[in-house]
């Protein structure tokens, strides 16, 4: 055993936490000794511990153990002499420590002459076991009581055994014992009679700092990393991805220690479950500080990752923190958002590939609606600027593009009314290709609509983001039982964005082969990218170990992250510059082919053909077509009010022919027969005033119904004026007014 330092302290000195603080932080933990020894008394061994939690020896990887003297009453001297101190930061000081308690302590504390009567009670044992009364005091030899004593007879009548050693010499007997959350546990214990420990507490039963369950290496630097996953939503429901990350971190884990990647320290994984409420990432952080950990990965939503960004920049040292799911384009900047960083691709990334797409199909003109949220916003943003470069026109009006987002998952008033007018606007173009930069929350409100509004079929093409999902077909089995064939008739054909899978060379198949083998399930996207970031940290601290650069220190580890450049499971892990943004490694594009999400085809920037075929798969348009519909229409329809895009139908001409015909030559006969009927009819003038009568009282009713009728038929009141001003026109015989009117008026 090598004692790699010591500290002695002066317990009747009044020795501040802070100082203890100091003298831990500059001595036991830089010398790199993870096993703490304490002898001293229960109130300084109390202030040692809230030490080693300041200075994050208290954490995962140390192991406390804690003599008999300090071990008395040690719980209850902690919790009360600590009680104006946030509880949160609380680690060895409440849960962790292992210490030995004589038997006979409780004893000695309440009668410091316990043993002295103890030994007065053995050794009057021993004269009446000897024969007292019936033999003389005098007669019992001193030799003879001595054989008694050391022989450790059974003693009934004290609380205790007092045993001794052939040499007379008392012996110890130690009942172990391990605190955890105040409250101390027996665990086991020592007697010198055969100096073994004895652990009778079961497997997992002994909490170690940091609440852990595996006993702390002694020879092992352990590298402490924080995992932020979603183990269960806001409302306590168990979150299908949570264990799926945790078993892509803890594969890589495994293979980094067992690899030896880092040498001789090895990474430890710190888990914690952030329920997905940002409002609780200011006291994870604050119950993680005292674990020592040197960075965090995580969370999996971009408004969880703002809460923790701002939680650990208001610590004393930031720690980085990489998230494997945030991907709003609100936190891209780094001067912003000094110690984050992200694995995923951030949104604005897939509109680079849905600009790529639309512009190798040749579409110039198009329709683009999006959500009003982060994702939409995000996406739409990038959106424009990419088209702007590639001679793609955006014809709907820019005031009817937004569409409000769904509120906790339901789509409201606000929503289908947005939906309403935006699609109303693509139907008033004649717009064949129509861009949905959208939530998949609200894709299915949007494709019912869309084919209320007849957009779908063979002569149109739905191209957007991540919005064809399996979140989209769980809502429209939930929520759209009555019109999902509806709805699919829009979303088969549809185009859509995915994750891009693993790689098929390098760490991807490895990583495929390893996680089927050891969780019996196909990987997940998040599962990857966890993976990924954990060799993130683990390459990044092996180039700082080499160089001899200080990976404790938050910022420097921070900026050594940002120059990471390796390729992983997922791809090229590599950073943009000035950003937190991972550069584009590339999407899946998908298609919905009979209620199915298929994909069809790889999107890799970095490839010079960019989009590349997935074997056995061909992408199936809109009514089933084989082949993309063109941008614009063989001929144009004006027609300034329509709500709905309408196709020619045949049987629906020949109908409307017929009727025409029909009425035609039923008003010609009628006009034919009135011209002869009162054509002989002498017509005489009114010379004096006539008596009103009910047929003219008829007439004005009739007039005034046929106003009401008039204007219940037009769309708008504002339609309503451009009539009434079109015939005032022409009434007054105001040929330049007339001539200037455009089409719209007339119709």
């Amino acid at each position: 055993m090598n004692i790699l330092d010591e500290i002695v302290i002066d317990a009747n000195d009044k020795t501040s936490s802070t100082d203890l603080t100091t003298r831990l932080e500059s001595t036991t933990r830089d010398s790199g000794a993870r096993v703490i020894l304490v002898f001293t008394n229960p109130v300084l061994a109390a202030q040692l511990l809230h030490s080693a939690d300041e200075s994050v020896m208290g954490g995962s990887g140390y192991a406390w153990i804690l003599n008999s003297d300090a071990m008395i009453d040690i719980a209850e001297i902690a919790q009360n002499s600590h009680a104006d101190v946030d509880s949160t930061t609380f680690g060895v000081l409440k849960t962790g420590a292992v210490g030995f308690i004589e038997e006979d302590a409780d004893y000695h504390t309440e009668d410091i002459l316990a043993t002295f009567r103890a030994a007065l009670t053995l050794i009057c044992q021993g004269y009446v076991k000897l024969g007292f009364p019936s033999v003389s005091v005098s007669s019992i030899s001193g030799s003879s009581l001595w054989s008694y004593m050391v022989s450790n007879p059974t003693t009934p009548t004290l609380p205790y055994r007092l045993n001794f050693d052939s040499t007379g010499v008392k012996k110890s007997y130690y009942e172990i014992y391990n605190m955890a959350d105040f409250h101390l546990s027996n665990i086991g214990y020592w007697s010198q009679d055969t100096r073994k420990i004895v652990i009778t507490a079961k497997s997992g039963e002994i909490q170690w700092p940091g609440f852990s369950t595996s006993v702390p290496n002694d020879k092992v630097p352990i590298i402490q990393i924080g995992l932020l996953y979603p183990g269960h939503d806001s409302n306590g429901n168990a979150y299908a991805d949570g264990q799926t990350i945790i078993n892509g971190f803890e594969l890589a884990r495994k293979e980094i220690n067992g690899d030896h990647l880092l040498g001789d320290y090895q990474i430890n994984a710190v888990l914690k479950d952030t329920l997905m409420s940002p409002s609780l990432a200011a006291v994870n952080i604050k119950s993680l500080e005292k674990e020592n950990i040197l960075g965090y990965i995580g969370p999996l939503t971009s408004t969880e990752a703002l809460s923790y960004i701002t939680a650990i920049s208001s610590t004393a040292d930031p720690k980085p923190l990489v998230s494997y799911g945030a991907t709003s384009a609100n936190l891209t900047s780094s001067e912003t958002y000094s110690s984050f960083l992200r694995t995923i691709q951030p949104d604005g990334l897939q509109a680079v590939a849905i600009a790529m797409f639309i512009q190798q199909q040749g579409w110039k003109s198009i329709c683009v609606i999006y959500t009003n949220d982060d994702f939409g916003n995000g996406v739409y943003s990038s959106f424009i600027t990419n088209v702007e470069t590639l001679e793609i026109t955006i014809i709907n009006d820019e005031n009817k593009r937004s569409i409000s987002p769904a509120v906790d998952g339901v789509v409201t008033d606000d929503t289908k009314s947005d939906i309403d007018d935006a699609l109303s606007e693509c139907v008033r173009n004649q717009l064949k290709v129509i861009v949905y930069l959208g939530s998949d929350e609200v894709s299915a409100e949007v494709a019912k609509v869309a084919y209320d509004k007849e957009l779908h079929g063979s002569d149109y093409a739905w191209i957007g983001a991540m919005w064809i999902t399996d979140n989209l077909i769980s809502i429209i089995e939930k929520n759209y039982n009555d019109s999902s064939s509806d709805i699919y008739e829009v979303i088969n054909g549809g185009i859509g964005l995915g994750f891009s899978p693993a790689l098929t060379t390098g760490a991807g198949p490895e990583f495929v082969a390893n996680y089927k083998s050891n969780y019996t399930a196909s990987y997940t996207t998040y599962a990857m990218l966890a993976y990924d970031t954990l060799y993130l940290y683990a390459y990044t601290i092996q180039g700082m170990i080499s160089r001899g650069e200080d990976f404790n220190n938050g910022k420097e580890l921070m900026d050594a992250l940002r120059s990471a450049d390796f390729t992983g499971a997922s791809g090229k892990v590599k950073f943009s510059e000035g950003t937190n943004d991972r550069s584009a490694y590339g999407y899946s594009v998908v298609n919905g082919q009979k209620g199915k999400i298929v994909t069809v085809k790889l999107y890799d920037p970095l490839n010079p053909n960019m989009f590349t075929d997935v074997a056995d798969t061909t992408i199936v348009w809109g009514g089933g077509s084989s082949s993309p519909p063109a941008d614009e229409w063989s001929a144009t329809y004006d027609c300034p009010f329509a709500k709905n895009m309408v196709t020619i139908s045949m049987d629906g001409v020949i109908i409307v022919i017929c009727i025409g015909t029909f009425l035609f030559f039923m008003t010609l006969g009628l006009s034919i027969f009135s011209f002869r009927k009162w054509r002989q009819v002498e017509i005489q003038q009114i010379t004096e005033p006539v008596v009103r009568s009910w047929k003219d009282t008829l007439v004005q009713a009739t007039i005034l119904i046929e106003f009401f009728q008039f204007v219940a038929i037009a769309p708008t009141f504002e339609s309503l004026k451009i009539v009434i001003d079109a015939a005032s026109n022409i009434f007054m015989v105001d040929f330049m007014k007339v001539a200037n009117a455009g089409k719209g008026t007339y119709w």
